[in-house]
């Protein structure tokens, strides 16, 4: 704002305000048990159980996973295309399941969004709160559960299995290893939870 006024207004004589900032934890969100995810997919409406299992399997990004278009699907290969932050172009390769829903749902499709809008097939769809919520208490899950959870509950078993923290950085499109190794906290969290419940003090 200060900076508006010295530019717009030729205001120069304003001193500088340094505000420190207010000390700030990411929290650790709870997230699903892959259980709890194939359920939660499978108690959406369709063609949206296909939506979230795209954001369980594939680990998307909100708005890359919305914005899908069938010539972002390589039938050939078994992938689809997304753009990512800064424009990167990034495959991923499709479970087999996951190929022949979209195979069906491509059959009768009309529109170029692989996810339209259902008031308007020429756009996207934008909101998801009411389609997830839905699913989620059909499947009577009580945790609170939004798109991204599900990015956040696959990386977390991908981290649980084994799988190699640079794989799981390429896998969500991490361009810093930081950014994954936050999700070494959820891992640990869980543990600690699991014991807990087995009777460990921690």
């Amino acid at each position: 704002f200060l900076k508006w006024c010295e530019e717009e207004l030729q205001l120069s004589t304003l001193h500088p305000i340094h505000i420190k900032k207010l000390p700030y934890t990411r929290p650790i969100p709870t997230i699903l048990s892959i259980n709890e995810a194939l359920l939660l997919i499978e108690s959406a409406d369709a063609p949206y159980n296909i939506l979230l299992k795209i954001f369980f399997y594939l680990g998307l990004r909100n708005r890359a996973a919305r914005k899908l278009q069938w010539g972002d699907m390589d039938w050939t290969s078994k992938a689809i295309k997304t753009t990512e932050k800064g424009n990167k172009v990034k495959w991923h390769p499709l479970p087999d399941d996951l190929l022949e829903d979209l195979r069906q749902l491509y059959i009768a499709s009309s529109s170029i969004w692989i996810f339209p809008s259902p008031k308007n097939r020429e756009k996207h769809i934008v909101k998801l709160h009411t389609i997830i919520q839905r699913a989620r208490k059909r499947a009577g899950i009580t945790k609170r559960v939004h798109a991204h959870l599900l990015r956040h509950s696959i990386a977390t078993h991908l981290l649980e299995s084994d799988v190699d923290i640079r794989g799981i950085q390429d896998f969500l499109g991490h361009s810093q290893i930081s950014t994954t190794e936050w999700y070494t906290q959820i891992s640990l969290n869980q543990k600690r939870q699991a014991l807990k419940k087995a009777g460990f003090k921690m």
